[in-house]
């Protein structure tokens, strides 16, 4: 599943009544500070070679937040 299926879908299930332009745009929304948030959490290490675990992380989360790659759902 992607992540922006993911956050439309618990978008939809709120209790509010939302039409999906409005629910897009709070994805959108949501989307966007995330991705923000995220990335300010990159280490401000040179490249050297190694993979640090930290950056990792981050890189990983861009990358399903932008909908590269697909979330492991585990039940």
């Amino acid at each position: 599943m992607k992540f922006s299926e993911l956050l439309k879908e618990a978008i939809l299930s709120a209790e509010a009544v939302l039409t999906d332009k409005q629910a897009a745009a709070v994805q959108d929304s949501i989307l966007e500070f995330l991705d923000a948030w995220i990335a300010i959490h990159e280490p401000d290490q040179p490249d050297d070679g190694k993979v640090d675990p930290q950056r990792a992380l981050v890189l990983m989360l861009m990358e399903e937040l932008a909908d590269r790659v697909e979330i492991p759902i585990v039940s």
